[in-house]
């Protein structure tokens, strides 16, 4: 389309029609050739009390020429120059088709004799009520009436091109009968003003324009209204420089091709879970499945948006999954879309039926938050110790998102759950019954890691504003929550599925740890931490010994290891572990004994390198001066032992003795020493 303005300029008498906004009535397609019924100037002689034009064949569908519409009398009057259309048995007409216009009191009155009623047969031809078995047959250029009404080149259809953001004006058909959408699809049907009828249509919008003027439009007389975002959003109708071709045809009122399709369902719902399964809408008491022919990623995104969920992060389209005979399903469009920040609509047009034992239907997969628990897992959340409470039904399990729902009643009913470990919640989604008859518009949490919920937290729920859409309500700093209280606010009277998010806490490793070693005992102290968003809350300390348990502890950060072996090497792990048996990583230290009659608590020489040890005379294996060695033996003249012990020490105490089988050792001794190996011999003595 090169231009959205200045399409059709037309003067007629005074009147300027500028068509920069689609068309102001409807065309008469024939369905065999594709060309429309237009105006000419081809003039009917001898023609009195008035101006009368035969109509001729055209591509010139989009034409102000060629534009028609339905006055109230059920006549069609050419909207170019308001006469009607007629096709008198007269032999100056030849059993061409023509536009009359009166212009004396005489024509006036013929214009409008009932005899130029027109309507659509069954068959598609169009035929005059008063004249029996004769419709319009298309004949190089002009229009004939003929006797019969049923074959292929009789079939006409109404047509009219919208452009996008304007109003469909004088789409309609007589108030005999009513509208049989055909089809309503978006594309570039204006071809430098001709009508392209083979043109290539949106892919991604024509299913919702179809849908939006079937549902709202079909089986009535006729169809006004502003096809502009309202109605065709984005991110299906992203490209607003198009029109909408829709392709009608009229029928009786009580004809059978008009159908009873749905275009409305107040109740929607998954089948499987809350936010999975078949789509089901409710027809009259009856739930139907529904296969939606045109399903894709924005359509799933769409619809999870409408029931209160999220797109899934990948929102990967499920393959369609079988079903068996004899379900009640409907088949056709269901399009949600968004019409203000917050607020969707859905377009329904679907057609009753009953599946085959072949039928495959639409799977949708909605996305609740990044983390559910999913407390559906009976394996993880058994109904019978997670789910209890007070008031309604005793069904208390019934609040899974895969279940019916759990129905409260009487005065302060409440569910409750044990979770059975503790959990950092970060969401929590409410919906109402599956039947979707009771909900609650607020509702109150109370948690704690506690059973008795004494010194519990309390947080506000934001609860359901219709039976089909979720509503799912962000936590802030909910850590350390086990046992959960729920409650309406106000309203008793409620039905009530529930979803939770967030993830298991578990008790953080002990750290810090300190040892202060003795001969036959140890003390051992550890830190833990407190904060609840670092660790669930830690109610016993296990210690172990040498990889084997020693001793569990209540909640404290110290305790003094006894029975233990002088100079002997341990192992100390420590383990914490919370109310739910949860337990952390274990942290260890190693540690010594002290030695029974030990020389001091920092002997130098046990693991000193055999650098550290010279000297001379005697035994050249100076290295067993070491305690733990055999022994030095001196002998010759001024013999003596030199130690470097590579970096400088405040010495404290010196031990000696003799070797280890006490065959020879010395009364005295002198020992020098200096921070410089050069200065040794100059440097003071100690005896």
């Amino acid at each position: 389309m090169s231009s959205l303005v200045h399409r059709w300029l037309f003067l007629c008498g005074i009147t300027l029609f500028v068509f920069n906004k689609g068309c102001r009535g409807f065309f008469l397609r024939h369905t065999q050739s594709g060309k429309c019924i237009t105006g000419s100037d081809k003039r009917v002689l001898n023609v009195t009390s008035g101006l009368s034009y035969y109509v001729v064949m055209t591509d010139n569908c989009l034409n102000v020429s060629g534009q028609f519409r339905y006055r109230d009398n059920e006549m069609l009057q050419h909207i170019e120059t308001k006469g009607t259309l007629v096709a008198p048995p007269d032999k100056m007409y030849h059993s061409r088709w023509a536009v009359y216009k009166g212009v004396s009191p005489s024509g006036e009155s013929y214009q409008s004799n009932p005899v130029h009623r027109l309507k659509q047969t069954a068959a598609g031809s169009l035929q005059f009520y008063q004249k029996g078995t004769v419709c319009a047959e298309p004949s190089k250029p002009y229009v004939l009436s003929k006797t019969y009404c049923d074959k292929l080149k009789e079939q006409f259809t109404f047509g009219s091109v919208t452009d996008y953001g304007a109003k469909m004006e004088n789409v309609h058909c007589s108030s005999m009968q009513r509208m049989a959408i055909k089809g309503a699809d978006y594309g570039d049907f204006n071809n430098n003003d001709v009508f392209d009828g083979s043109a290539s249509i949106d892919a991604k919008c024509s299913p919702l324009s179809n849908c939006q003027v079937k549902s709202r439009c079909g089986g009535k007389k006729s169809c006004e209204r502003i096809m502009g975002s309202n109605l065709l959003p984005s991110p299906y109708c992203r490209d607003n420089l198009k029109e909408i071709y829709i392709e009608y045809t009229c029928v009786d009122s009580n004809s059978s091709s008009l159908g009873s399709n749905i275009t409305a369902a107040t109740k929607m719902r998954l089948t499987h879970w809350a936010n999975e399964g078949f789509i089901e809408i409710k027809d009259g008491l009856i739930w139907r499945r529904v296969k939606e022919e045109h399903w894709d990623k924005n359509r799933q995104k769409m619809l999870c948006q409408h029931l209160g969920f999220k797109e899934m992060d990948t929102n990967d389209i499920s393959s369609n999954f079988q079903i068996g005979a004899g379900r009640d399903i409907a088949t056709g469009s269901l399009i949600c879309y968004s019409t203000r920040p917050s607020e969707t609509s859905c377009c329904i047009n679907l057609v009753r039926s009953t599946s085959t034992s072949n039928s495959k239907l639409t799977w949708a997969k909605c996305k609740i938050c990044d983390k559910p628990l999913s407390l559906s897992d009976v394996d993880t959340f058994s109904p019978n110790k997670v789910f209890s409470g007070s008031g309604g039904s005793k069904y208390y399990g019934n609040v899974r998102s895969n279940r019916a729902g759990w129905c409260a009643s009487g005065s302060t009913p409440y569910l409750l759950l044990d979770l059975q470990k503790e959990y950092h919640l970060t969401h929590v989604m409410v919906i109402a019954d599956k039947e979707q008859t009771k909900w609650s518009n607020s509702y109150s949490m109370k948690y704690s890691r506690a059973e008795t919920l004494i010194g519990s937290r309390l947080m506000q729920i934001t609860g359901n504003q219709n039976g089909y859409q979720a509503s799912i309500t962000q936590l802030d700093n909910v850590y350390n929550a086990r046992y959960i209280k729920i409650q309406s606010k106000g309203n008793t009277d409620f039905c009530l599925r529930i979803e939770l998010c967030g993830e298991v806490q578990t008790p953080a490793p002990a750290y810090d740890i300190n040892i202060t070693p003795y001969k036959y005992a140890a003390r051992v102290t550890w830190r833990i931490r407190t904060r609840t968003e670092d660790s669930s809350y830690i109610t016993k300390i296990n210690l172990y010994l040498n990889s084997r348990k020693y001793q569990t502890i209540s909640r404290r950060t110290s305790i003094i290891i006894k029975r233990l072996e002088p100079f002997t090497q341990y192992k100390v792990e420590i383990e914490t572990e919370d109310g739910s048996s949860e337990k952390s990583n274990k942290v260890y230290k190693d540690f010594w004994t002290k030695k029974a009659g030990m020389i001091c608590d920092n002997p130098l020489l046990n693991d000193a390198g055999n650098e550290v040890f010279s000297g001379r005379g005697g035994s050249t294996y100076y290295r067993y001066a070491r305690f733990t060695g055999s022994g030095w033996c001196a002998s010759g003249f001024a013999p003596y032992l030199l130690l470097d012990l590579q970096k400088e020490y405040h010495i404290t105490r010196v031990v000696v003795m003799g070797n280890k089988d006490q065959t020879q050792w010395s009364e005295s001794y002198s020992m020098k020493y200096s921070h410089d190996k050069t200065l040794v011999d100059t440097s003071s003595a100690i005896q």
